[in-house]
């Protein structure tokens, strides 16, 4: 996921990960259509040249803050892609967004649903999914996209209807799945819900089993845990939004210094910077030889973005 800053860094990192795996690891691409300018977006997928997807996230579900929380959609937002400032959304308006900044996966416009409306929710993402279909030019691929409150995967009787219809539309062979997880999560944390993880496991599974493609963005370690029940792909990115969809809540950091953390690949998990470095002193730690490393360590003061640079290349070589 492209981040909010530092950009730059990004397509050298995919190029890094495609070499560090021998071109075993596909990478992609996504940048999120209205937190940015047409321009900008196409600059920088265009120096992304290490990866064969590109995906250029309408977000529909920025019209739906009723069914997930979301802070409200600004002015700018809706200048950059107009499409926003219809509901409901322009199907052909939203492709055209896509292609316009050099996309060669298209998503349907990924509105949320609402879990106290199900079916008649669902019933209207399936049919801009289908009317994005039926609007692709020769040559061009479509995904379903489709946003989730997490209560979509971790309550029975909505996971149920949810895969149900998966299962019942079979002219979608891409699936590309967000869900929201709870606000109170904290950062580089993943959700330890068992409901939730079971839902992520089945919805994986049941895209194995009708041999369908299933790209969950913005999930970080969850995601990559999924490629071993069915899932294709996961998303991340150096910066937490990158790593987890979360519920929007007021409040922040209050301007508080970034806590210094290290992703110890080993651990499958991030540490603060003093564990790290007690860590480092262990006879048996195995050192870290991506291309960030021997910068962040050999520098008295901690720099954040090569940590973030090195969490987000140790995910790729996972």
């Amino acid at each position: 996921h492209c981040p909010h800053q530092n950009r730059g860094a990004t397509p050298r990192l995919l190029a890094s990960v495609v070499a560090a795996t021998s071109g075993a690891v596909t990478m992609g691409a996504a940048v999120a259509l209205p937190r940015g300018t047409t321009a900008a977006h196409t600059a920088w997928l265009d120096r992304c040249t290490a990866a064969s997807v590109r995906i250029a996230d309408p977000l529909g579900y920025l019209l739906d803050p009723g069914a997930v929380r979301l802070k409200a959609i600004n002015a700018r937002a809706q200048r950059w892609m107009p499409y926003l400032s219809h509901d409901p959304l322009d199907v052909r308006q939203v492709l055209q967004a896509q292609r316009d900044v050099g996309a060669n996966l298209l998503l349907s416009p990924g509105r949320a649903l609402d879990p106290t409306n199900a079916q008649p929710s669902l019933d209207v993402a399936f049919a801009e999914a289908d009317t994005a279909l039926a609007g692709l030019a020769a040559g061009e691929r479509l995904a379903l996209n489709l946003t989730l409150p997490a209560q979509w995967l971790s309550n029975a009787r909505s996971r149920d209807a949810l895969l149900a219809q998966l299962l019942d539309q079979e002219q979608f062979d891409v699936w590309y799945i967000r869900v929201q997880w709870p606000a109170g999560l904290r950062a580089t944390h993943q959700p330890l819900d068992l409901k939730l993880l079971q839902g992520y496991k089945r919805l994986a599974q049941l895209a194995l089993d009708e041999e369908r493609i299933l790209l969950l963005p913005q999930t970080g370690l969850t995601g990559w845990l999924q490629l071993g029940f069915g899932a294709t792909g996961f998303g991340a990115g150096p910066f937490g939004s990158g790593q987890a969809f979360k519920e929007y809540a007021q409040g922040g950091g209050g301007g508080q210094p970034p806590v210094e953390r290290y992703f110890e690949p080993t651990l499958l998990h991030s540490v603060e910077r003093t564990v790290h470095d007690a860590l480092r002193t262990q006879a048996s730690y195995v050192q870290c030889d991506c291309p960030y490393c021997a910068a962040l360590h050999s520098a008295s003061a901690w720099n954040h973005e090569l940590a973030r640079l090195h969490h987000l290349h140790s995910m790729g070589r996972l």
